[in-house]
């Protein structure tokens, strides 16, 4: 916290000096899957009804499996809400592992059909 007050101090001080330079050292490919591909329609029709499905804005490996597999479709998906993920206390309802649980038979039974 004392670094962050002295830099805004600083800041406020010399207003005429030099923005830092970013330099990009590190980066993988996004995953922008089409909300109307077959594979959404597919996950959706398994998930309870009234169930969200939204496109959010973090990365995952989604980018790097859609730039192997070119012809395959990806989605990310799994149980919980992303309001309460990746936050102090965290957590997943059984009832939304139980939902998982049967999203995952459904599309096993699909895809083994």
């Amino acid at each position: 916290m004392q670094r962050l007050a002295e830099r805004t101090a600083a800041e406020a001080a010399h207003p005429d000096a030099a923005l830092p330079e970013v330099r990009l050292s590190n980066s993988y490919p996004s995953l922008n899957t089409p909300e109307d591909s077959a594979g959404v329609a597919l996950l959706a029709s398994l998930l309870p009804p009234g169930t969200p499905c939204t496109k959010v804005d973090y990365g995952t490996e989604g980018g790097l499996f859609r730039r192997s597999w070119h012809d395959t479709q990806v989605l990310v998906c799994g149980p919980g809400s992303i309001e309460v993920a990746h936050k102090a206390d965290e957590y997943v309802e059984v009832a939304q592992l139980e939902a998982c649980d049967q999203l995952l038979a459904g599309l096993v039974e699909h895809l083994c059909a």
